[in-house]
């Protein structure tokens, strides 16, 4: 069976579509792909200046909160169920 992919922004709704997600694919026999887009944002098209940090704390932060997700969902929904984590820094249509 194919994967089924769940981008997520780490919102409640996008937890709830990943316990969805999981139940389909618990359903089908799939594995579940949970993915997060992250970008550095430029600090002079926004104002006020945001806080800099690098890339490589960004998606630090980011995988943690992935695996944060995945076992929240392996409390909430059970075991059975293969969770991929991945993050990719970019701009979120194109990743």
């Amino acid at each position: 069976m194919k994967p089924i992919l769940v981008p997520t922004d780490f919102s409640d709704a996008a937890f709830h579509a990943a316990r969805y997600a999981w139940r389909l694919a618990r359903d089908t026999g799939s594995a579940l792909h949970l993915l997060n887009v992250y970008h550095i944002p430029n600090p002079i098209q926004v104002l006020p200046i945001e806080l800099i940090v690098t890339t490589d704390e960004l998606k630090s932060d980011t995988e943690s909160a992935l695996k944060q997700m995945a076992e929240e969902l392996r409390k909430s929904e059970g075991e059975g169920v293969s969770i991929q984590i991945a993050s990719r820094n970019g701009d979120t249509a194109e990743e």
